[in-house]
């Protein structure tokens, strides 16, 4: 082999495993939490993490935790991803619906100022005031899991945009505090809050003491479709209250709407003019009321 030939495959060696490099940066890392883990270690399938708010602390863009059956503390996020690598904390293979984040005077699972995080297939329980909350974090999913037992709202989108709920089970919200919405999305209070673009979809909500889904005035763009409704107890509002602008709300099966000073509550109530509402059965509620019905 010539001199030249050398130096070429030496230089083409080099570019390889340079490339190989920025593929695995892009890809992310893998990183294990079990509750028989160590937070002292490195984090692998054999040697995991003990606490998901150390790994929390750990991650990077295209990161992705997988969490072993089990008990674990709640857990703040302030370190998320990029719209191409997004951070993922997902319950581990046969795990989920056994992971469980339990207990908190405040959340049991919260993205902090950051964006493109996904939470998949946990069970968020326990929490005197919220299930799962952001604050000002765009592009968050939780898909997968299950929000109950909460104090307020199960699930709560603040100043936050373009978030995603999908095929979650989401009940028995407002156990202790003045509010018990099942999914709660911009700020009732304040009126500075213009969250849009979040997306609602075959989820299951029931036992609400107040509404299923709540979109506050200055929301704008939702979409929300394909939900199964049922066993919600009303202060005010519908199963469905939608204050705003541009919701589309369609393909949602309401059943079993009740006030609590007593009668039929609307499965849907619309204060918004340009809300799009069709395609939605209800039964055993006072039907759909206000702009857009």
């Amino acid at each position: 082999m010539t001199k030249n030939a050398k130096q070429l495959m030496l230089a083409l060696l080099i570019i390889f495993i340079s490339t190989l490099g920025i593929a695995q940066t892009a890809l992310g890392k893998t990183y294990y939490v079990s509750t028989r883990g160590r937070d002292s270690g490195p984090g692998t399938q054999q040697r995991p993490w003990k606490t998901l708010s150390y790994a929390a602390s750990k991650v990077r863009p295209g990161d992705t935790v997988l969490i072993a059956r089990g008990t674990y503390k709640p857990f703040r996020i302030r370190r998320g991803g990029t719209r191409s690598q997004k951070v993922t904390f997902k319950a581990d293979r046969g795990a989920r619906g056994r992971v469980t984040i339990r207990g908190s005077d405040t959340y049991g699972v919260a993205v902090w100022k950051t964006d493109h995080v996904v939470i998949d297939g946990l069970t968020i329980t326990g929490s005197r005031g919220w299930g799962f909350y952001v604050n000002e974090g765009d592009h968050v999913t939780l898909r997968n899991s299950k929000v109950h037992n909460i104090g307020r709202a199960c699930v709560q989108y603040l100043r936050s945009n373009f978030g995603l709920i999908e095929k979650s089970r989401i009940y028995n919200c407002g156990r202790r505090g003045p509010n018990g919405e099942g999914i709660y999305l911009g700020r009732g209070q304040g009126g500075h809050d213009r969250s849009r673009g979040h997306r609602v979809r075959n989820c299951t909500i029931y036992d609400t003491k107040d509404e299923a889904v709540d979109l506050k005035p200055r929301t704008r763009d939702m979409l929300i479709e394909k939900n199964n409704i049922y066993d919600i107890r009303l202060r005010d509002g519908g199963a469905i209250h939608v204050r705003g602008t541009g919701h589309v709300i369609r393909n949602n099966r309401i059943q079993r709407v009740r006030r609590r000073r007593g009668g039929l509550g609307p499965g849907i109530e619309s204060d918004s003019r340009s809300a799009r509402i069709y395609g939605n059965r209800m039964s055993q509620t006072s039907g759909c009321r206000g702009r857009g019905c």
